[in-house]
Order: structure tokens, then sequence, then C-alpha cells
């Protein structure tokens, strides 16, 4: 899970690795955390990157 308060509006780039329970969490307009990296404009979760 990633912070609840979000991460920094300055972050560009986020690689995760290895966590396959985020992923899902993580999905486009649909997973219970993509508004926390909505923002950031290349975010790549086990070598997919995110649209």
């Amino acid at each position: 899970s990633l912070p609840v308060e979000g991460l920094p509006a300055s972050l560009t780039t986020l690689e995760i690795w290895g966590c396959p329970l985020l992923k899902p969490r993580l999905e486009w307009e649909k997973g219970q955390e993509w508004h926390k990296v909505a923002h950031i404009p290349c975010v790549v979760v086990d070598d997919e990157l995110l649209p």
C-alpha cells in the first residue's frame, strides 16, 4: 500500500518491482490507489508502463 497522504507532487517517475498485490490497486481509474499516482507522468510496475 502507498502512503495515505499520497506521493510528492514533484515526483516524475515511479517504479515498483515485486509487489503483485499493489499492481491491481494502481489500475488507472479503477484501482483503489490510482489517485495517489495519477499525477506522476511515468509509473512502471514490474516492467509494465501504466497509462
